[in-house]
């Protein structure tokens, strides 16, 4: 088990070249706008969207709801990349389920 504050400050992570360290993520996905989500989804190899310096151009260009408009709960939802689909996902923090094949608990 991992207590959420530190999956979080994990996934900042560099190593010795700057690099950013990839990471598993397991996590349920949910829009409220389109009542939709649901969907359990795993990612193998990922890494913080900020710390990415390589990603695809068209999708840095993408923006999401929490960067077009300040919100209170925007530092609540994390931009992550998947490495091996080459996509980002927007992430709840509260909807996070493993880390690193390690429970979350708040």
């Amino acid at each position: 088990m991992i207590l959420l504050s530190q999956a979080l400050d994990s996934m900042k992570s560099r190593d010795h070249r700057g690099i950013a360290v990839p990471f598993s993520l397991t996590f349920c996905t949910a829009d409220e706008g389109k009542n939709t989500g649901g969907e359990i989804i795993t990612l193998e190899k990922a890494v913080l969207g900020r710390l990415l310096k390589s990603a695809p151009q068209s999708d840095k260009i993408q923006e999401t709801k929490a960067e077009k408009r300040p919100q209170s709960h925007a530092n609540s939802v994390k931009k992550i990349f998947d490495l091996k689909a080459e996509r980002y996902y927007n992430v709840h923090i509260r909807l996070m389920w493993a880390f690193n094949n390690q429970e979350i608990c708040w």
